[in-house]
């Protein structure tokens, strides 16, 4: 089993991720709140980190720099969600997939799956 980070400004939205991952077998913590997420992600040690872009306080785009910027994190997969996306901004903050709103259950699912196999799948609890 996952244990899967989800950050959203929308309650609804990270409601959904959470879900269609816990469905899928995963453990998933999720938040509204960018300064919270980071907080969350230090104390539950994810192995997939799934945030918005735009978001109060810190954008997806810094929530993945801030992550990427410490040793725990720096491979730790990330998709981003967002309906406006910048791809320079996230290949530059080291996200891994992009993930356009609103988007399909199946595509959320794959994603995770992807990465998460590439990461030699997840550790079992």
């Amino acid at each position: 089993m996952a244990r899967v980070l989800v950050v959203d400004d929308a309650p609804s939205m990270v409601s959904l991720v959470h879900l269609i991952l816990e469905r899928q077998g995963h453990s998933v913590i999720g938040t509204s709140d960018s300064r919270q997420a980071l907080d969350l992600a230090y104390e539950h040690q994810p192995h997939l980190i799934i945030t918005g872009g735009v978001m109060p306080y810190y954008d997806g785009y810094t929530v993945c720099r801030m992550l990427r910027a410490t040793e725990q994190f720096a491979n730790t997969p990330i998709i981003l969600m967002s309906a406006n996306i910048n791809r320079a901004e996230a290949e530059a903050a080291g996200v891994n997939r992009l993930l356009s709103k609103p988007f399909h259950p199946q595509a959320l699912i794959a994603y995770s799956r992807e990465l998460l196999h590439a990461e030699g799948g997840a550790p079992s609890r």
